[in-house]
Parts: C-alpha cells; structure tokens; sequence
C-alpha cells in the first residue's frame, strides 16, 4: 500500500490538529501563529500534489490519481490559502481566532473526500471515503458551542 500517495491529506490533517493544539494552549494574543501553521501545511501539501503530476492509478489500482483529480485537489489548496492570508487581520478580535484555521482545513479535507469519490475505481473505495466526508461538518459543530473567557 503506497502511503505516499496520501501524504497531501495526512499534512493537511497534520497541521489542522496543530492549530488546534497551539490555539489551546497559546493565549489570545498569540494565537496569530496558528495562521502561519495552517499556511506551511497547506503550501506542504501543494507541493506534494504537484509531485503526483502523472501518475494513474494507485492502492493496487482501485484508486486514480488522473489529472483531473490532482488539479481539483490543487484548486481546494489554492482557495483555502488565500481564505488563510486574508483572515488574520478579521479574525483578530474574535476568541475562536486559533481554532478558525482548523475549521478552514477540516472542509478542505472534506471536500477532497468529495474528489475521491469520483477518483475510485471500484464501489468498495467508494464506499469507504462516503464516512469521510463528515469530516467537515464535526470540527464546525464541535467548535462552535462553547462560551467561556479563556484569557
């Protein structure tokens, strides 16, 4: 099983759960770093999308990696960097500013998920990347209940 060929997702995933992390553990005023976290991740995983420019098929052939895909892959990356360079100034004052940028890479997971339904080449995968696209729903629910001060 190539591993390597999910490395885009688990950095996304990576640095999704690193902001997360950083925005418990860093006060309010510090929590800008978790926009620079977000964007490494996410400019980690554009390059590794980039490098799997050719290739067809992958997991012993039960799921492509076609063009079409990757560049959709990419298109999700490219729209969610820009979402991230433009938040930090508006998010400023807001007390979820740390956890913003997990709930900005949780959906861009998601949405991938939507990409490797159309990507699998058998109803097994298929049905098996369906759980997957929970994945942007949960972190949005989960961090949006709360009301305590935590500075």
């Amino acid at each position: 099983m190539p591993v390597g060929d999910i490395v885009p997702e688990i950095a996304v995933l990576t640095a999704a759960v690193a902001a997360i992390l950083l925005a418990c553990f860093t006060p309010h005023a510090k929590q800008w770093i978790c926009a620079p976290v977000s964007l490494a991740g996410l400019l980690l995983a554009t390059s590794l999308c980039l490098l799997q420019l050719g290739t067809e098929l992958t997991f012993s052939g039960v799921w492509a990696l076609d063009g079409a895909s990757i560049w959709g892959r990419l298109i999700i990356l490219g729209t969610t960097v820009c979402v991230v360079l433009l938040s930090p100034d508006w998010m400023k004052t807001d007390r979820r500013h740390g956890e913003y940028y997990a709930v900005l890479l949780f959906p861009a997971l998601g949405r991938w998920s939507l990409l490797r339904l159309r990507t699998c080449s058998n109803s097994s995968w298929a049905r098996s990347s369906l759980p997957l696209r929970a994945t942007r729903s949960r972190p949005i629910i989960a961090t949006g209940g709360y009301r305590w001060k935590r500075d």
